[in-house]
């Protein structure tokens, strides 16, 4: 399970939500886990996350972390969290927008930070900031 991720290889659970997905793995970011981006042609749009089940349990705390955002921040919603065979996987729903490492950020610094702060706001406050 360390080499290729394919569907075969996915907990049946899992195997049968992505059936007809096509996937591409994304190298971008700091995460350890493995993180697959999986489209249909209708233009929906999943993530999913793999990584070894290990003792800080990753991808297990990002999951309880996205459900207890739900409601306060527009953020991905936990699709499926499955443990199987040594490994967690985490399918999560895309949601819209431009990550805070996207090169667009890079000569517009004040609208990075002018973004992170409504975010920062949004979790401060009932969410409708």
């Amino acid at each position: 399970m360390d080499g290729e991720i394919t569907r075969e290889l996915l907990p049946d659970c899992l195997a049968e939500a992505v059936f007809d997905y096509r996937w591409q793995e994304i190298f971008t970011g700091c995460s350890t886990a493995r993180v697959f981006r999986l489209w249909k042609s209708d233009g929906s749009c999943l993530y999913l996350k793999t990584s070894h089940h290990a003792p800080d349990r990753l991808l297990l705390h990002e999951k309880l972390r996205l459900e207890w955002l739900q409601g306060q921040l527009p953020v991905s919603r936990v699709e499926m969290f499955v443990e199987d065979n040594g490994r967690d996987y985490l399918l999560l729903s895309a949601i819209p927008g431009t990550i805070a490492s996207d090169d667009a950020y890079k000569t517009n610094l004040p609208k990075l930070i002018e973004q992170l702060s409504i975010g920062l706001r949004m979790i401060q406050s009932d969410g409708s900031a």
